[in-house]
């Protein structure tokens, strides 16, 4: 199933420094992965693959402090993002996993490498914006008096129209 998500590839898109987006690459057989992506977190949170388009697409949900097991291949990119919001979620510090090939001198069967899905950092400003937009609706955002640049933020954390779009 393909996830049309708040996080779509223009997300990708920018989160890859304006490079090509990300999308997986065909792999040779010797590329195998084993993985156990472990939610370290107390949010539901997606486990996303990234196909061979650059699209989403949701392989499991996990609940708060859940695991899974997955056999991917190197090459192919992963993301994570919390199930009610959308918000991106790190591993290893970074948005985006992509897998390390077994090696098949570690032996059979392999080692599954475990990926901790964790929060990331935010900045005081992207916490006070997170709370905002849960508590007050997209169509009162227009109403608040905060600043313009606030609101722009908001309005792209809605996935929506922005401001000096909306003003054209």
């Amino acid at each position: 199933m393909v996830l049309s998500h708040r996080m779509g590839t223009a997300l990708m898109e920018r989160s890859n420094n304006g490079r090509q987006p990300l999308r997986s690459r065909p792999s040779a057989q010797n590329t195998r992965s084993f993985v156990r992506f472990c939610n370290k977190t107390n949010r539901q949170v997606d486990i996303v693959w990234l196909n061979y388009q650059g699209e989403n697409v949701r392989y499991s949900t996990l609940g708060p402090l859940q695991f899974v097991n997955v056999n991917t291949f190197a090459g192919h990119p992963w993301i994570f993002c919390d199930s009610q919001t959308g918000e991106r979620l790190v591993v290893e510090l970074k948005e985006i996993y992509e897998p390390v090939a077994y090696d098949p001198q570690e032996g059979w069967p392999p080692q599954r490498r475990v990926v901790n899905i964790t929060i990331p950092v935010f900045s005081l400003q992207s916490c006070c914006l997170q709370l905002v937009r849960r508590l007050v609706p997209k169509n009162r955002v227009q109403h608040l008096e905060i600043t313009d640049i606030m609101k722009e933020e908001l309005y792209k954390m809605y996935g929506s129209v922005t401001l000096s779009q909306r003003n054209r």
